[in-house]
């Protein structure tokens, strides 16, 4: 009898080790939410939250739509409140180690400069014609002075 027993505790033993951890892993979903100053993510405006699953292998990290965020130039994600400098690009797979909890991504954007270049008129003294706008600054078009018979 103890043979018996000691074979059926074998075999489900065996049986278990074949059975994969996820499943008796707990299922937490957290919410992911990309945020982001300029452009949209396939049509929609920030913030865009999403459920994420722990069980699932990796989440692809969206891109900005084309041409919806210009001038800026658009580097990728960070983890917002995050000390580390790393962007994340657009299309990378992260695995289930990057998100333990509810978890939200900055977009990253390059400084860039912008000039002004005009036919007629002049800018308002405390404009240049080429300025420096810096991530999350948003873009302050001049009113032309002294155009003349010439409207903007």
């Amino acid at each position: 009898m103890k043979k018996r027993i000691f074979s059926i505790v074998l075999s489900l033993c065996m049986v278990l080790a074949l059975v994969p951890a996820t499943v008796f892993a707990e299922n937490a979903d957290y919410s992911v939410t990309f945020e982001f100053d300029h452009g949209t993510i396939q049509s929609y405006n920030s913030p865009v939250s999403e459920t994420w699953s722990n069980l699932l292998d990796s989440l692809t990290m969206p891109s900005l739509d084309s041409g919806s965020y210009e001038p800026y130039v658009f580097l990728g994600w960070k983890i917002k409140g995050s000390n580390s400098s790393e962007v994340i690009p657009a299309g990378k797979e992260i695995d289930d180690s990057n998100i333990k909890e509810d978890t939200t991504f900055v977009a990253v954007f390059k400084t860039v400069d912008i000039t002004y270049e005009f036919d007629h008129g002049t800018l308002p003294a405390d404009r240049q014609t080429t300025e420096t706008i810096e991530q999350g600054d948003y873009i302050d078009f001049p009113e032309l002075e002294n155009c003349g018979e010439y409207k903007l």
